[in-house]
């Protein structure tokens, strides 16, 4: 289910107060929560999500907008399978 449209989007209040000290363009931001909601601030900015293990580096781009960080750096692995060989 969807958040209610009358709440607005879900921002960490730590993200917001690091956002208005820094405003450098090649300044990277690490963003450990992954359930904030992008917001036209972070356009043309360098961001590093945490998966849980590592730091994946991205910018932020107008197609970004509304979406959470999580969608863009993935916490799992893809399996893969090995062919048994005889």
């Amino acid at each position: 289910m969807a958040r209610s449209l009358w709440k607005g989007p879900y921002i960490d209040s730590y993200l917001v107060k690091k956002l208005k000290k820094v405003n450098k363009k090649s300044w990277s931001m690490k963003i450990s929560s992954r359930r904030s909601i992008i917001v036209p601030q972070w356009i043309n900015k360098k961001i590093e999500i945490h998966t849980g293990n590592k730091w994946i580096s991205t910018t932020v781009q107008n197609e970004k907008i509304g979406f959470h960080f999580g969608e863009f750096a993935t916490s799992k692995k893809i399996a893969k399978y090995r062919k048994k060989t005889k």
